[in-house]
């Protein structure tokens, strides 16, 4: 995290943080002075100006907080207020004249998200997440980078209980983000001024505080200096979470809260949007700039190519020998990346400085390409739909529901979530399913949520062959327990086999799609068994029927599993640390098969089967990437030599109905390979 004014773990020059205590006679800060940079910080602040559009306005993008709980509340709203530090007022607009209203507007109005609907049940599994929601603030992003500037964030209720509510609200707890630091850098938009920076997204955290009843001297303190609220219904021009941000003893509140600043220029924000609105009204363009819609013009032309690589469900898979295209993920490399069960969509867990988002890319046509894009998430051949951004830590695993609507997400955050993409329906009329997150799950218990597998149910299937409903989710955590999750409701339901039966943490998940069972393994190096005794939605009908311990995976964390896609007889692949990867035969519980050659210590890093099961594929902590033929464990050159990796291999996917593989790398700005081979005039069919 960064350390700067407002943000988590930092301080202000002369404002302090003691422990939380009551005292009757809080007082407040004088106004604070006009900051003053250095030459070299000036220039900065100049130069990552002359990048930016004068006629750009201020876009907030409020994504959520982290166990963030007040009893009683019921619909939280965030408002956001943009004043000058050393007067304590509002800024002025961009636009005086409101056309909308016809009157005349003297500064800028603070301005809100829309309501996050929660209950009673549902906070005691869920964080407040606003999903997004995007909100323009009529006033110049070249305003907003003056040293003096600064951003008030207060999360607000509509409950009128407690006395310290102000025009209506309850206030809960509130942040403040200084955009511009003493040294120049700034915290919106990007770090540098690059144009590519510029149009990125990057998310701070910051840290809240707990709202204070004023008391009577530090109320007659603001009166004094001229900044005390008004009697209502009088409109503020100095708002009052300012006399929060004055007072000499600030009450750290165990929680932060996520926002993204950036530029919003006048043709992407509406006529409403664009000038100031009460509290009350909320702009939500579309979670996500692109529109599916973009992509219908050229799809046939680019499934052309893709013929070429085409492999058929009957026909043996073949090894790369040559590289398609190149994806550049993000500024630390991607930790896991997964093509959907169709085929038609890759997505990639990237790794930036401050963000951990998945970038889902269109993988029914890629062209060929030669160098990537400089920017990370874009690159040639390759479009890129749309990018998913929830997580605030480091993403482990990506699953994809077998029609491709549902994607679930599980990160070093404690979340795992799940996202509506909308998506096994043509793409000529995709533009009306734009991706939205569903659920967020969140258990208080665990302080990680390591994996996540959907878990299929005999719910009715629309007829246009969407689901009627997102199926219910699976999660391994740090506590050792397997939760079931509604993504309906957001509700844990229990867990399987009613207890924590797992030693340690639970790292990795499998389902069986045939049986059904539900394989898992931890940190200790144990696979439980789980059986259900009938068709249902609920976790008591699962039991644990085997558990399987191995010496050689003894004390060593089990990082990945997979089922084998075509043999009759169970198999399952089990990745451990120590450079353990071996095939199990299920009905007997012993391993068949020891392959070596990887390296694999303490990284996470998976191993997978080709689709039709002929080899087995893993990468390596040392940049490569190693095969073995499945029956005979015999070691498969792989025949592109040089990836230019050097740093461990994390992931790989095959495509499902193609010669191709994506492998990932982590750490780093390494790219993502698309590795390819022509389909042969004479195929071989699968077990020749």
């Amino acid at each position: 995290a960064l350390f700067a004014d407002g943000l988590r773990g930092s301080r202000e020059t002369g404002s302090q943080v003691y422990p939380p205590y009551q005292d009757n006679r809080i007082q407040m800060y004088q106004l604070p002075k006009a900051r003053e940079l250095d030459e070299i910080a000036d220039a900065r602040v100049k130069k990552f100006r002359a990048a930016t559009d004068p006629q750009d306005l201020i876009g907030v993008c409020i994504l959520g907080t982290d166990r963030f709980r007040e009893p009683g509340f019921i619909h939280p709203v965030v408002r956001t207020h943009v004043i000058n530090a050393t007067t304590g007022r509002y800024l002025k607009p961009a636009y005086t004249e409101a056309e909308a209203s016809g009157f005349s507007i003297k500064y800028v109005i603070p301005v809100s998200t829309a309501p996050c609907p929660l209950n009673n049940r549902s906070i005691r599994c869920l964080s407040p997440a606003w999903r997004e929601s995007k909100v323009v603030i009529n006033a110049s992003y070249h305003d907003l980078l003056a040293p003096d500037t600064i951003l008030l964030f207060e999360i607000v209720d509509f409950n009128h209980i407690k006395s310290h509510s102000t025009n209506g609200f309850q206030g809960l707890a509130w942040a403040y983000l200084r955009p511009v630091g003493m040294r120049g850098e700034t915290f919106t938009g990007a770090s540098e001024p690059s144009a590519e920076a510029i149009s990125g997204k990057f998310s701070v955290r910051l840290q809240l505080y707990k709202y204070q009843k004023p008391s009577s001297l530090a109320l007659h303190q603001a009166r004094s200096r001229g900044i005390a609220p008004p009697p209502t219904p009088m409109v503020p021009e100095v708002p009052a979470v300012f006399l929060q941000y004055l007072l000499r003893r600030r009450l750290r509140y165990s929680a932060t809260l996520f926002v993204r600043v950036d530029p919003m220029s006048q043709s992407n924000s509406t006529s409403s949007a664009t000038n100031s609105k009460p509290a009350n009204v909320v702009s939500q363009p579309p979670v996500n700039d692109l529109d599916y819609s973009t992509i219908a013009p050229n799809t046939d032309a680019r499934l052309l190519p893709a013929v070429s690589r085409k492999r058929l469900a009957t026909e043996r898979c073949l090894l790369p020998d040559r590289i398609l295209c190149r994806i550049a993920p993000g500024t630390q490399g991607a930790t896991t990346i997964e093509f959907s069960p169709k085929g038609r969509f890759l997505a990639v867990a990237a790794v930036e400085c401050l963000s951990h988002p998945i970038r889902i890319y269109d993988a029914s046509g890629i062209l060929p390409s030669v160098q990537p894009s400089a920017a990370p998430g874009n690159c040639e051949g390759v479009r890129l739909v749309t990018e998913l951004d929830g997580h605030y830590g480091i993403i482990y695993d990506v699953r994809f529901t077998n029609d491709e609507r549902y994607l679930l997400s599980v990160s070093m955050d404690g979340m795992a979530n799940v996202w509506d993409l909308g998506v096994p329906i043509p793409i000529s009329v995709r533009s009306s399913c734009l991706p939205r997150m569903l659920c967020m799950l969140h258990d208080p218990l665990a302080q990680r949520i390591h994996t996540a597998a959907f878990i299929a149910t005999n719910e009715a299937v629309h007829p246009t062959g969407l689901t009627a409903q997102c199926p219910p989710v699976i999660t391994g955590a740090s506590h050792g327990a397997i939760s079931w999750w509604d993504p309906a409701t957001n509700l844990c339901k229990g867990m399987l086999g009613g207890q924590i039966m797992h030693e340690g943490r639970v790292q990795c998940l499998e389902v069986d799609k045939c049986s059904g069972r539900v394989y898992s393994g931890d940190s200790v190096g144990i696979i439980f068994v789980w059986q259900r005794s009938s068709p249902g939605d609920d976790p008591s009908l699962f039991t644990s029927i085997r558990k399987i311990r191995l010496p050689d995976f003894k004390g060593r964390p089990i990082v990945s599993m997979q089922i084998h896609p075509q043999e009759r007889r169970g198999q399952l692949l089990v990745q451990g640390n120590a450079s353990t990867l071996k095939l199990l035969d299920l009905t007997m519980s012993q391993p068949v098969a020891h392959f070596k050659g990887n390296l694999v210590t303490t990284s996470i890093v998976k191993a997978k089967f080709s689709p039709d099961g002929t080899y087995v594929t893993t990468g390596s902590e040392d940049g490569k990437v190693c095969i073995w033929d499945t029956k005979s464990a015999a070691v498969v050159a792989f025949p592109i030599n040089q990836l230019g990796y050097r740093a461990p291999v994390s992931d790989l996917s095959w495509h499902p109905s193609q010669h191709l593989i994506a492998l990932a790398c982590r750490g780093g700005n390494h790219l993502i390979l698309l590795c390819h081979t022509n389909r042969p005039e004479t195929p071989k069919q699968r077990g020749e």
